[in-house]
């Protein structure tokens, strides 16, 4: 898995992950998630455009992550392009408890952002 983080002019934060979001990596995305929120920006959107895969322990992972992003004071937003992935993460109610969209830029022009 590989994760990617930069900065977008809106003050959004937005945080590329690609590969499989899975129990193997789920260290991985908890350091770097971590380290993130040592700098709280007030809007992070996790992009999973390059998301080839994602297991329950991914999705748990995601929420997860939105939960520390919101009691921080900022907002999450997942970015989920991806039929299979998306498929996974409606089925285990992540994308009713953190707002979903289907590009990046329908997630920072989100009211809620600014």
């Amino acid at each position: 898995m590989v994760v990617l983080t930069k900065s977008r002019g809106s003050g959004a934060l937005v945080v590329e992950v690609a590969g499989d979001l899975t129990a193997a990596t789920f260290p991985v995305l908890e350091s770097h998630f971590a380290a993130l929120l040592r700098h709280m920006p007030a809007a992070v959107v996790l992009d999973l455009s390059g998301a080839q895969s994602c297991d329950c322990t991914g999705a748990m992972a995601l929420e997860a992550t939105a939960r520390m992003v919101s009691e921080a004071g900022g907002h999450a937003r997942l970015v989920v392009p991806d039929r299979i992935v998306r498929r996974l993460l409606d089925r285990t109610g992540t994308t009713e408890r953190v707002n979903t969209f289907t590009t990046v830029a329908a997630a920072i022009s989100d009211t809620d952002i600014s």
